[in-house]
């Protein structure tokens, strides 16, 4: 787990990934490391920046305190919750093929459930969402990807609106998957050359189905075509490369890869939390840095036995 700690908190056995604000004169917070001495603690106090991110799973944590039980009804509430927004999410898209046509009042109930629940029990809802059958991958993957959009604009300050698209983005950024056969998307092989264009294909196809409905806000058209884009110009489906790529859709790729690759899959084991954001850091132009650093520090939840690594 990822903390953002104010640095009078700091001591040996930390690990430390990275520092928040600008290091002037150099020093220990140059590289990652692990506080071995009180030296090194007090080489890095006296430096003059804004705080420090620690990683709890290479190093000690601020506290050493043992975390509450979760009580029965809350886990009980979640799991409503989610099973409500896949059941609903179904009927929305299911509703979308039928018509030819997709209709936003169908997923804003979803989201509002979405929205209520993340922001009772964060831990609990993103933790659960990580637990995906054959069948429902792609339902509350969307599901998953819509709570951390949220959760992460309530992290950044986000207006109630802008946050309610985002959330609407999560759901439907994958609604272009919907016409691949589920022997492409949960195959556990490699695949072929053909199967990779059909899966790259489906940001198009799904930007192809919003474009013509009424009143989709331009970020979720936005996120829709873009979420695979990378920062220096090898995503897709449109080779875009830095300020090209709105922040909403660095925001929209952070969270769509973290859920993928926590998640428990068909065809993989998933990662820690830990696990994920160290590889998101280390993935040279695809992620945006700073934005990255903000979701991790939104991961720091109350409830940590769901997410513990």
């Amino acid at each position: 787990m990822i903390k953002l700690i104010l640095k009078s908190q700091l001591r040996t056995g930390m690990y430390v990934e990275s520092i928040k604000g600008e290091w002037v004169n150099g020093g220990p917070a140059a590289r990652r490391l692990l506080l071995k001495s009180d030296h090194e603690v007090a080489r890095l106090k006296a430096g003059n920046f804004e705080g420090v991110f620690i990683n709890t799973a290479l190093g000690i944590d601020v506290a050493n305190a043992v975390q509450a039980a979760v009580p029965t009804a809350d886990l009980a509430a979640v799991e409503h919750a989610i099973k409500d927004a896949v059941r609903n999410l179904h009927i929305a898209f299911e509703g979308a093929i039928k018509a030819k046509s997709v209709s936003l009042g169908a997923f804003e109930p979803v989201v509002a459930t979405l929205k209520t629940t993340v922001q009772r029990h964060p831990a609990l809802l993103i933790g659960m969402t990580r637990l995906k059958s054959k069948d429902d991958v792609t339902f509350v993957h969307s599901v998953a990807v819509s709570a951390l959009m949220m959760h992460f604009a309530d992290a950044l300050e986000l207006d109630e609106a802008t946050t309610k698209n985002l959330g609407i983005a999560g759901l439907l950024h994958d609604i272009g998957k919907l016409s691949i056969a589920s022997e492409i998307l949960n195959k556990a092989g490699t695949l072929g050359a053909d199967e990779r264009r059909v899966i790259q294909d489906h940001p198009i196809k799904g930007h192809e189905i919003l474009r013509d409905a009424e009143g989709v806000p331009p970020v979720v058209l936005d996120i829709c075509r873009h979420h695979h884009e990378r920062l220096d110009g090898y995503g897709y489906p449109d080779r875009l490369s830095g300020e090209a790529i709105s922040k909403f859709v660095r925001m929209s790729t952070i969270c769509d890869v973290f859920d993928a690759v926590t998640s428990v899959r068909p065809y993989k084991k998933p990662w820690t939390t830990a696990q994920a954001i160290r590889w998101m850091l280390s993935a040279d132009g695809v992620f945006d840095r700073k934005l990255l650093w903000a979701f991790a520090c939104s991961l720091d939840l109350p409830s940590e036995t769901v997410l513990a690594d």
